[in-house]
């Protein structure tokens, strides 16, 4: 059967490279902003204002940026004051800018500020084309039945890696149609990463568009200057001597709702929360606490586990990763980026795209999922774990029936667990 998903998505196209955020419907916007006086707090008007999209040629040609600007400004300065605007703006290779040079992935950071004090920040990932123009999206090449698209030539992406790399584009598509805040920036994050893979397929190859895309924008931190690190909770077992044999590790990363300031909020869930509960193990363990807003960063961890062995005599040799949700996808992209560092992993309701097999093959991974799962499909993990499988690696794989997104108490709160993980080493 044909799918009018696809051809749907080389149709809006165009729009999608005039604007890094689809403009909301203007009768939306301003019951957001209008409502934000009321909001009773400086708290929620700066959320309200957070939410205003923004347009700009995301993909553009030529020697200069495109111009970005606040879609509702009049809207919003008549529920806040005058705002202002300051943009600054990175190549590839995270050197600040004043003009695009050199085809390929920039990035701008849009800084608004108001009255009141209110100030906020957007990241935007631009993409500039080889070429000055871009043939219409009727004249592509296309597969309907497959599922496939040859990107024009204009965008600069070798046609080898566009076609290893369809199962992107197809996630690229399918995330542009479900986003229920219809913010789509998503091609250019795609041409980026595209650009990326091409560039240098040893690092990026296998990795999913939007991984590549937050990759770049933590490195951007990390040459800023910005505070890398993680708080965390710890445990320490009970019986651990100053001077003893170098003890496991566990490093659990929590869920999307455990983002925050509060490091307390990791106890909700995890392996913490089993151990408190009078089930002492022994691991080191270690829970960080990922910002509002963000994702997990594979370096940033790193750092952390780096930092932690400097106090703890860990053995390097059994360094252990698990997460839940969000923190699922992060353990499986921590393991992928240092396979070198990790014994094994157990993700829980996360997962990742199949093409990420290759560098995950030599790891013990034990995948859980809820079949009813529909937050994160369980396709998530099967998916994984069957090409995992099929290239011969240790992959299990535990589907909770009549589960949905959770189970995690559960699988936490099962020795079998803590046990399969001592029985891993490098």
């Amino acid at each position: 059967m044909r799918t009018p998903f696809l051809p749907l998505f080389l149709a809006v196209l165009p729009a999608l490279t005039c604007s890094a955020q689809t403009a909301t419907p203007a009768s939306a916007a301003q019951v957001q902003v209008s409502s934000a006086p009321e909001a009773g707090s400086a708290k929620k008007r700066l959320e309200m204002l957070r939410a205003q999209p923004l347009t700009v040629e995301s993909i553009f040609s030529g020697d200069a940026f495109p111009k970005i600007r606040l879609l509702n400004r009049e809207l919003a300065e008549a529920a806040v004051g005058p705002i202002g605007q300051s943009v600054r703006y990175f190549d590839a290779q995270w050197n600040e800018v004043t003009a695009p040079k050199e085809p390929g992935r920039y990035g701008a950071i849009v800084t608004f500020t108001a009255g009141g004090g209110l100030s906020w920040t957007q990241h935007l990932t631009l993409f500039k084309t080889p070429q000055p123009s871009m043939p219409e999206p009727s004249s592509w090449p296309l597969d309907t039945y497959n599922f496939n698209v040859q990107l024009p030539p204009a965008f600069g992406i070798p046609p080898d890696v566009a076609a290893r790399e369809n199962w992107n584009i197809v996630a690229a598509a399918t995330r542009a149609f479900t986003d229920a805040q219809v913010n789509n920036d998503y091609l250019a994050r795609l041409l980026a990463a595209l650009h990326d893979i091409a560039t240098d397929p040893k690092r990026w190859q296998g990795f999913s568009y939007y991984y590549i895309d937050r990759a770049w924008w933590a490195e951007l931190g990390r040459h800023l200057g910005e505070n890398q690190d993680y708080q965390y909770l710890s445990y320490v077992p009970k019986n651990h001597d100053p001077e003893p044999k170098p003890m496991p590790l566990l490093l659990f990363l929590h869920g999307s709702g455990e983002r925050g300031d509060d490091v307390q909020k990791v106890r909700k869930w995890g392996p913490l929360t089993w151990i408190e509960s009078g089930h002492p193990q022994p691991f080191l363990v270690i829970e960080p606490q990922c910002p509002e807003d963000q994702w997990w960063d594979p370096v940033r961890l790193a750092r952390l586990i780096d930092q932690v062995s400097a106090q703890y005599k860990v053995d390097p040799k059994r360094i252990y990763v698990t997460g839940l949700s969000m923190g699922g996808f992060g353990a499986l992209e921590f393991a992928a980026t240092y396979p070198e560092r990790v014994a094994a992993v157990a993700s829980l309701s996360g997962g990742e795209a199949p093409g990420l097999a290759p560098r995950l093959k030599t790891i013990p991974i034990w995948f859980f999922h809820g079949a009813k799962d529909n937050v994160v499909p369980p396709s998530a993990s099967t998916d994984l774990a069957h090409a995992l499988q099929k290239l011969g690696a240790p992959a299990e794989l535990t589907i909770y029936p009549n589960a949905g997104h959770g189970k995690w108490d559960v699988t936490y709160g099962n020795p079998a667990l803590y046990s399969w993980f001592l029985s891993q080493k490098k």
